[in-house]
């Protein structure tokens, strides 16, 4: 802490002195060194997890995307996916997407979106609408007839 007062042991004060204190200095430097405060930084665990869950949501997005692209092409030739083929594009997201070795990636997930046609999850439907559609003209009507 800035401000703090040192004391120094290892000085025999004499007699008449009143204190061993020597002088005030800086905590977080003694002696030309940095005291290890300890600890992780503040906020470091929910960055840590918010960056992991937006590289999962990436990691499906791209699987999603690619298993699509994999079956319109088997589609068009009248052929199915190859045995294993969805495995591999979610180890391959995997892997792109730098998730970590315990971060298992849902398959159930990527295929649900797959079976919906709709990659981005419910980012990228337009036909999503809100429940309140019908009812924000009247409020908006309302607010601005108070105000």
């Amino acid at each position: 802490m800035p401000g703090s007062i040192v004391v120094d042991n290892n000085l025999r004060a004499a007699a008449s002195e009143a204190s061993a204190i020597t002088e005030v200095t800086d905590a977080s430097t003694l002696d030309g060194r940095e005291i290890n405060k300890g600890g992780r930084p503040k906020g470091s665990t929910v960055r840590a997890r918010m960056e992991a869950d937006k590289q999962l949501c990436a990691a499906i997005k791209f699987a999603a995307t690619e298993i699509l692209k994999e079956q319109n092409a088997a589609k068009s030739t009248s052929t199915k996916l190859a045995k294993g083929r969805i495995k591999t594009i979610i180890a391959k997201a995997h892997e792109q997407c730098a998730l970590k070795d315990h971060v298992n990636m849902p398959r159930e997930t990527a295929m649900s979106r797959v079976k919906r046609d709709n990659a981005k999850g419910w980012q990228g439907n337009a036909k999503t609408t809100t429940p309140m559609h019908n009812v924000e003209p009247i409020l908006a009507a309302l607010v601005t007839k108070l105000v």
